[in-house]
């Protein structure tokens, strides 16, 4: 009888153990995990490794999810490696990591979320593998050490030019230019349609750029404290030069404006967008054409220098474009009608 008891015990302590998964190690202790499709996904960290291999089993079940903010502000956390059984990856899962050296998505993911690595100060490579189908809005950005990024040849939904730039697979869409390229000038190739938001966030080496007639839209803040831009040449076909596109670019001496251009800013139910090149320290001249109607708030506040705006109209045309409020250097600098553009 005594035999058959223990049987039973030992029985019943190995249910237990099936049921609860295997026993978690010292590092499966610093994740909080809960169960989803296919495995668990960690929803907490509280552990301070500088080197951190996250494991990809804990208590016997596939990690298949990193979620949202689970690795926020974690300072000290210089080099992480995802394992293959993960899928996706949340919003701000890393943002703030700022001693991060390096990204590398495995091929296993399939899904970035917003703001995922956002300002990994350190992160000088951002490695892409095959299988990554959806990247969320700056996901990379602000990442102010960033000199290349590189795209498996065998994704399907996004590539990596030789020069490091991160794309669309067709190269419709610019989505990061690495804020640390070492390239001074940049021509956006002939196929590309849209710059998207942020996409050339703090690139403080850039001096020349040239955006050609394929490009239809300029994302929000595209150019946000390029600080080293000096000259750009804007032959876009847009409409609109966004919310905060130009902002703190403080090298920047003079900017044509393409024709076409209806309005600098925007209109939001909730108010005006426009800070499109706010703080622009060293601008001296604009050129204007005669298709503007709105120049909204901001647009041109702490533009200290602009000496000079040359119109492709006449006075009345001027009199009829709405400038908004704090755009007070339009009011004196020197205005020349009747511009002829080149």
């Amino acid at each position: 009888m005594k035999k058959i008891a223990w049987l039973v015990l030992l029985a019943m302590l190995l249910s237990c153990l099936a049921a609860c998964g295997a026993p978690k190690t010292e590092l499966e202790k610093s994740f909080v995990t809960v169960p989803v499709s296919g495995g668990l996904k960690i929803v907490t960290y509280t552990g301070n490794y500088t080197t951190l291999e996250i494991p990809a089993t804990i208590g016997g079940k596939d990690v298949v999810a990193i979620g949202d903010e689970v690795f926020t502000s974690s300072i000290l956390l210089t080099d992480v490696i995802i394992p293959d059984t993960v899928r996706e990856i949340g919003n701000r899962t890393f943002q703030g990591c700022l001693a991060l050296e390096r990204i590398v998505i495995p091929d296993s993911v399939k899904s970035i979320g917003d703001y995922a690595f956002f300002g990994c100060w350190a992160a000088k490579t951002l490695e892409i593998g095959s299988g990554l189908e959806k990247i969320g809005r700056q996901a990379f950005q602000y990442c102010k050490s960033l000199e290349s990024i590189s795209v498996a040849k065998e994704n399907k939904k996004f590539a990596s030019s030789d020069d490091g730039v991160l794309y669309t697979a067709d190269y419709k869409t610019l989505i990061c230019f690495p804020a640390s390229s070492a390239m001074t000038s940049y021509t956006v190739p002939d196929n590309c349609h849209t710059l998207e938001d942020y996409s050339f966030r703090n690139c403080v080496n850039l001096e020349t750029l040239n955006i050609g007639e394929s490009v239809t839209e300029l994302g929000e803040g595209t150019f946000t404290s390029c600080t080293a831009l000096k000259t750009v040449d804007l032959k876009a076909k847009i409409e609109h030069i966004g919310y905060k596109t130009f902002i703190g670019c403080t090298a920047l001496e003079e900017i044509v404006i393409p024709e076409g251009v209806k309005t600098i800013g925007y209109l939001l139910e909730d108010g005006e967008c426009g800070s499109s090149f706010d703080g622009c320290t060293s601008l001296r001249r604009v050129v204007f054409p005669v298709s503007l109607t709105n120049i909204y708030k901001n647009s041109f506040n702490g533009c200290g220098a602009l000496a000079v705006i040359d119109y492709c109209g006449g006075e009345a045309e001027w009199k009829n474009v709405i400038i908004g409020q704090g755009n007070a250097p339009l009011t004196t600098a020197k205005i020349n009608m009747d511009y002829t553009a080149e």
